[in-house]
């Protein structure tokens, strides 16, 4: 699906079971910090997530960006930087289903001081990376572990 990105090596979470039928998802997410060092993050009634979403057929991953942020937080972007790629395997008690999200890091600004979400079942959050550890799947604090850096 997205074979040009299929050369960026990847930190992987968590170990493919054998036998298990994983549900695949592709996303691409931004990592934004406020003026006080908080990063961003979309609460919804699944989780906590880093704003982002899922990669629609033919976008670009930078398309792809843009978009989820229009639609969750009603802003434009400017992307600072590729973070990384990260993946995990475990089984979701939510879904009732095993899982292999696939995502792609970005350090953004927006082009707007204040943001906040524009989805019904979200709500923007700024939260401090320790925080973040607690609330978060390891792959997406990983890639904000690695936007601090």
């Amino acid at each position: 699906m997205i074979n040009r990105f299929d050369t960026i090596k990847e930190k992987t979470f968590g170990k493919a079971k054998e036998g298990i039928n994983y549900y695949e998802r592709v996303g691409v997410y931004g990592i934004v910090f406020n003026d006080i060092g908080q990063v961003a993050i979309m609460e919804s009634p699944y989780g906590y997530f880093l704003p982002g979403g899922g990669l629609e057929q033919n976008e670009t991953l930078e398309e792809c960006l843009a978009r989820e942020f229009k639609e969750e937080l009603g802003c434009g972007i400017s992307i600072k930087k590729f973070i990384g790629k990260a993946t995990k395997y475990y089984y979701s008690e939510v879904s009732k289903q095993y899982r292999h999200p696939i995502g792609y890091f970005y350090l953004v600004s927006t082009d707007i001081q204040v943001i906040n979400s524009i989805e019904r079942d979200q709500v923007l959050l700024w939260m401090d990376s320790h925080e973040c550890i607690k609330q978060m799947h390891e792959h997406q604090v990983w890639a904000i572990e690695k936007a601090r850096q």
